[in-house]
């Protein structure tokens, strides 16, 4: 199977069927943009933690509930980098309606014959 100019695997476009676009695959720039993304996330996850430390409970579901919240509140301010106006909430909740409508017939894997 062709995708941009490239002969892929059967498998692995079996594989990536699932998503609404083409294949890409690694350059230069992938890996930067994925060290930037992974670099946020860690980030977020060491402010929210570093708050939870700070407080104690006396069960496991306050803790849960308030990282939970805390997780929330962060991804609904902080903005995508190539979308500044789009809170990264928004735009995980327009992935996944995205998702939800696909049609039937990409959801599944192709037997390769």
């Amino acid at each position: 199977m062709r995708s941009k100019g490239r002969i892929v695997n059967t498998r692995f476009f079996a594989i990536t069927a699932y998503y609404q676009f083409d294949p890409d695959f690694s350059n230069g720039a992938s890996g930067w943009k994925k060290w930037i993304a992974e670099k946020r996330v860690l980030d977020c996850r060491r402010r929210v933690w570093h708050k939870a430390t700070l407080e104690r409970s006396g069960s496991l579901a306050e803790p849960n509930a308030q990282l939970g919240t805390q997780y929330n509140r962060f991804w609904s301010e902080y903005c995508h980098p190539d979308y500044p106006n789009l809170p990264a909430a928004d735009l995980l909740g327009q992935q996944k309606v995205s998702q939800n409508s696909m049609s039937s017939n990409r959801r599944y894997f192709h037997i390769a014959k």
